[in-house]
């Protein structure tokens, strides 16, 4: 279903954002989510087991209000990141990181074995993004705020994490039996190709791991405590010796920064190291996309020294690397 939804996205004379760039989707725009996918999880030990396994505290999760956190391997490495809606007290939706998907249900499913319920695909599903307001209140009357939920005819509006100048940001979770994928996208306001919500990802500083990320950081590597995605109150979980000792007791020296890049040939991909001006290496490229004017924006985990030092690409040194903002702030990163 969310491949023909893109493909409607992409019908001649249908995708109205001329360009990709910051500027553009600050104006609003209305893309199909492609990093993700959608699941089932239904049965009486649904909370019961997502709370065993993730960051955040199933008990704030409602009808009204969204979660965003990881699942960690025993070490206190993330190895997914994700979002959960309730739909009822005894299912929920969740949506993981694609590229990683199968194999993180299949992790799951290895202590799911042990409660009363089941994982499915929610194949019939479809996802949206939008930024601006025009863009989210074409599907309801409201700008949900991040992780708040708006429930509509046939799936969800669910607030995110907005782009750093405030412009709103939200995702449209649509039940495709309920609403054919045409009619999304007539329906869309200035429709776009994917990698539009790919960029307001990455501008609002949210990092989608794959398998060159995963089960490397600790959530607080991927600033998830400076998004409300973890509870260092709700109890154990896998992984959460690790986390909670990060939180209480350690000190967190590399996090999450977002990446403005120009000048660099090759383009930059995930996985390129960086370093300081003087060669030292101090971290790794995340995710990176670059724009229809040419910069590339990027999401690194970084040592904290380059907060004196600067930063730049450690085998391209010609290349000009700046820090920008993101949708929000990490206390490690302000001076």
């Amino acid at each position: 279903m969310q491949q023909a939804l893109t493909q409607a996205f992409d019908a001649p004379g249908n995708t109205a954002l001329t360009a990709i760039t910051p500027a553009a989707l600050a104006q609003g725009a209305t893309a199909p989510i492609d990093q993700h996918r959608l699941f089932h999880i239904e049965g009486p030990d649904t909370a019961r087991f997502l709370q065993g396994q993730s960051t955040c505290d199933l008990n704030q999760l409602s009808t009204t209000q969204s979660l965003a956190g990881a699942f960690c391997t025993p070490k206190g490495r993330a190895y997914a990141l994700f979002r959960v809606v309730s739909r009822r007290e005894d299912a929920v939706l969740i949506r993981l990181p694609a590229a990683i998907a199968d194999d993180v249900v299949a992790q799951l499913q290895k202590y799911l074995m042990l409660f009363k319920a089941e994982m499915t695909p929610a194949d019939d599903w479809m996802m949206l993004g939008a930024t601006g307001q025009q863009a989210i209140t074409a599907f309801t009357d409201s700008v949900p705020e991040p992780d708040a939920v708006v429930t509509i005819d046939g799936g969800y509006v669910v607030g995110t994490t907005a782009l750093p100048d405030g412009t709103p940001r939200a995702e449209i979770w649509l039940d495709g039996r309920a609403l054919e994928p045409g009619a999304c996208a007539e329906k869309a306001l200035r429709p776009a190709p994917p990698r539009a919500w790919a960029l307001s990802e990455i501008l609002a500083g949210l990092t989608t791991l794959n398998q060159d990320t995963a089960s490397t950081y600790v959530p607080q590597n991927l600033n998830l405590h400076a998004t409300n995605a973890i509870s260092f109150n709700k109890g154990c979980y896998t992984g959460q010796e690790v986390v909670a000792r990060m939180h209480f007791l350690g000190e967190l020296k590399k996090s999450l920064f977002r990446l403005e890049i120009t000048n660099a040939d090759p383009i930059p991909v995930t996985g390129d190291e960086l370093s300081t001006p003087e060669g030292r290496k101090v971290g790794s490229i995340t995710d990176a996309l670059q724009d229809d004017e040419g910069v590339t924006h990027a999401l690194a985990v970084l040592s904290h020294t380059i907060l004196d030092s600067g930063v730049s690409l450690a085998d391209r040194p010609g290349a000009t690397v700046q820090m920008a903002p993101m949708g929000y702030q990490v206390p490690e990163q302000q001076a």
